[in-house]
């Protein structure tokens, strides 16, 4: 039933990264710079240690190791402040000491409380979040997930700079809206639903947007709207329920909209982005676009900004279901288990009559920077690995 999520507990890059993590010939490059060097060293161990004079990297400790795991403060020096840059290590999560793991932890920990699996194992009284009531025979909340995005923001020429809700001309706002509540509608319905991401209501508004250009949004029609229409709606979603807002890399998106006048503030913030670390054991940032490609989940048009958000909590599902099958046991698996697999994997169905294929006229004629020449040879191994891997 779940095969298609199991290849994850089995991925050569997580195994690599665990062995890192228990290679106790790993050493620190700082302690070994500071030390006088024998004849023994070679000149790559010397420059290595040129290289990275600057950053510190502990012995870590074995993932099973039940003591408390302690970094020095210099071990976060240099390092970019989006990554900790240290292999996969249980222990670096299990007891954080750093602000960023801590993020990370309250992240996946948040959903896990929304979903109802949260456990006492891996889980903390602390970071146990308002999510109102629960359903009656399921540890489930009675909240309702609600997804931002913000794309193709555009700026006034000469703006004032002490004025910042100025600064922004106009913006794309994408809203989705996923309830529990239809989530276990789709658990106890006696009868299959042929497409069941319908679930998940899709909005796109052009907030002051004079010229929008192409409609790439697939799920109903774009609206331009006001400001003050934007925020109405936002608050006609948040009245009355618990509201978990769900944004991927959520501090530019937020800051934009709070720039433009509109207060998205919710009871329960979750970063998918930053949520993706514990289970799928990475130690580096991944965009939406790879993350929807590495657990098989159908996306099109994206940085369109009502299909980012709906394509969000596809992978928000699908985040939560790799979560359960690492940490649980069967015995423990919830009733919505399936029922996040068939609305993560919908096929992807065109509901915009005005949809229009043509492509961006700014990209007409552009040659393909590095970047994108780099994303699209990684998109070509991925595709190849899986195919590869279903047949096997």
């Amino acid at each position: 039933m779940l095969s298609g999520c199991r290849r994850f507990l089995a991925w050569p890059a997580l195994i690599n990264r665990a062995q890192l993590a228990r290679n106790p010939s790993r050493r620190n490059f700082a302690a070994r710079r500071s030390s006088t060097p024998t004849c023994n060293e070679t000149v790559a161990d010397s420059a290595a240690a040129d290289v990275v004079e600057n950053v510190t990297t502990p012995d870590l400790p074995h993932p099973e190791t039940p003591t408390k795991y302690t970094a020095p403060s210099e071990t976060w020096t240099g390092l970019e402040a989006h990554q900790l840059g240290l292999p996969y290590s249980a222990e670096l999560y299990r007891y954080p000491t750093d602000s960023r793991a801590l993020k990370r932890n309250r992240a996946i920990e948040n959903l896990r409380y929304c979903l109802g699996y949260a456990q006492h194992d891996f889980t903390r009284s602390y970071l146990n979040p308002r999510t109102g009531p629960k359903f009656r025979g399921t540890n489930m909340a009675d909240i309702r997930f609600l997804c931002l995005d913000v794309d193709i923001v555009k700026h006034f020429d000469n703006p004032d700079p002490e004025d910042a809700k100025r600064r922004i001309r106009s913006l794309h706002l994408g809203i989705s809206v996923l309830d529990v509540r239809d989530i276990l509608a789709l658990v106890h319905s006696p009868v299959a639903i042929p497409n069941p991401a319908r679930v998940i209501q899709s909005w796109q508004y052009w907030v002051n947007e004079e010229e929008p250009g192409p409609d790439k949004f697939l799920f109903g029609k774009s609206e331009t709207v006001s400001v003050a229409q934007a925020q109405a709606k936002l608050d006609e979603l948040r009245r009355g329920r618990y509201t978990a807002l769900i944004l991927f890399d959520a501090a530019s998106d937020l800051q934009r909209m709070k720039d433009f006048g509109i207060d998205a503030t919710c009871l329960i913030p979750i970063d998918l982005q930053k949520a993706t670390y514990v289970p799928l054991q990475r130690t580096w940032p991944i965009s939406l676009n790879y993350l929807l490609s590495d657990m098989g989940i159908p996306s099109q048009d994206l940085h369109s900004a009502g299909n980012d958000t709906h394509f969000t909590l596809r992978a928000m599902l699908m985040l939560a279901v790799v979560d359960v099958l690492r940490y649980l046991e069967p015995k423990d698996y919830p009733s919505w288990l399936q029922a996040a697999v068939n609305i993560a994997h919908s096929p992807v169905v065109n509901l915009n009559p005005n949809y229009d294929p043509a492509p961006d006229p700014e990209l007409i004629g552009r040659r393909a920077t590095w970047m994108e020449k780099r994303r699209a040879r990684r998109k070509m191994l991925r595709e190849a690995d899986r195919i590869a891997q279903q047949n096997t």
